[in-house]
């Protein structure tokens, strides 16, 4: 019996390691709510790979990720926190030998160059590049990411969407002045290793699209996650799941989180479930057809 219970644990444990798109019922739940994994890097065209992921999201009246990049004031914030400070300019971080080969790349990848965005955060730079850098390496054109593609579509056709934290205090992390010089070493480094990046890139969408969740975060790991542009926090919040837990109570949901943040002991499957929540992988057996 002990071995049969342990046999049906590992069989759970390596079909959530495979699935990106969970089904959320029980307890006071009303209507299903869904969960999709995604990556800031991947391009929305891959969420084509992840059977029945459009029908979760059309299924939904309300849209929840991890911040509300779509509302009204969310573009002002967003260029006024790319900004660098006043009186600095982009160069002020470089050698000149660094400042001419990120220039150069630059103007390889994006069509401008450092000049053209002096003024911009660092930060903001490594986004545009390595987003387009991605897109190059697996031959892919796409305006929009996984991350951010259902929040998108939400407020084109007026489908509430919620920000589960501040998006201005998210930007204030991502923009951290203190930070400038530490992401203009890292977008040095980021050119530096386009070759090698372009690989992982590749390698990252292939697991994407096979919805292997374990070699994601191996990949991610083994170069220390420092091809994603923010770090993200691996964890939910307590007020994060109770926000959550409020809103799938009396709405249908779909909420977006990064991959990382799907399971292990604080990602926002297993809290839910400890919760007495029901998450299962979706499409299930009654409604693949």
């Amino acid at each position: 019996m002990k071995k049969l219970f342990l046999f049906f644990l590992l069989s759970i444990s390596i079909h959530f390691q495979a699935q990106l798109l969970f089904q959320i019922t029980g307890k006071n739940v009303k209507k299903p709510s869904y969960i999709l994994g995604t990556q800031s890097l991947i391009p929305a065209k891959a969420l084509d790979s992840i059977q029945g992921v459009y029908k979760a999201f059309n299924k939904c009246n309300v849209v929840i990720g991890n911040y509300n990049a779509y509302s009204a004031e969310a573009e002002g914030t967003l260029k006024r926190a790319a900004m660098l400070p006043l009186s600095k300019s982009i160069n002020t971080y470089f050698t000149d030998s660094a400042y001419k080969n990120i220039d150069n790349e630059l103007k390889r990848v994006l069509k401008f160059g450092l000049k053209e965005v002096g003024l911009m955060h660092p930060a903001m730079i490594r986004q545009l590049y390595l987003s387009e850098l991605f897109n190059s390496a697996v031959n892919l054109s796409d305006d929009a990411q996984t991350d951010s593609y259902f929040q998108m579509v939400a407020s084109i056709k007026g489908i509430e969407v919620v920000g589960l934290e501040n998006y201005t205090s998210y930007l204030n992390k991502v923009f951290d002045p203190s930070k400038i010089q530490t992401q203009a070493l890292q977008l040095a480094n980021d050119v530096n290793n386009a070759t090698l990046y372009k690989t992982y890139f590749k390698e990252l969408l292939h697991y994407y699209n096979t919805s292997d969740i374990q070699k994601i975060r191996n990949l991610l790991n083994q170069i220390g996650n420092k091809i994603t542009i923010q770090e993200v926090d691996k964890s939910f919040s307590p007020e994060k799941i109770q926000r959550i837990k409020e809103f799938i109570n009396t709405n249908s949901c779909f909420i977006v989180v990064d991959v990382i943040q799907l399971n292990g002991e604080n990602g926002i499957i297993t809290q839910l479930q400890k919760a007495d929540y029901k998450v299962a992988a979706y499409p299930t057996q009654k409604n693949k057809k």
